[in-house]
């Protein structure tokens, strides 16, 4: 985990807003992604942990590279947000 040096102002509780087209992420989300990886979201960033074959660093690299975008993507929206995380979906 890239551990970042302000920590990410996440929301009280995880929520999905399609009419709003908005997503509320709270510390200890999990989410599931490729090859049996979970990351999960705190304020120090987000964590990679699981995996299908411990053995197979290409897909535990992507996983990485996935908490780390997603880290990045929650810290900026964090900077514009006062009451916690709100990412808006594409």
């Amino acid at each position: 985990m890239q551990v970042l040096k302000t920590p990410i102002k996440l929301a009280e509780r995880s929520s999905l807003n399609r009419q709003g087209n908005s997503v509320d992420i709270a510390s200890g989300s999990r989410i599931a992604v490729n090859d049996g990886y979970i990351l999960t979201v705190k304020p120090q960033g987000v964590e990679v942990s699981g995996g299908d074959d411990p053995y197979d660093t290409q897909a535990y690299m992507k996983a990485q590279k996935m908490a780390d975008s997603l880290a990045t993507l929650l810290h900026n929206a964090c900077g514009n947000m006062p009451d916690g995380m709100r990412a808006f979906l594409m």
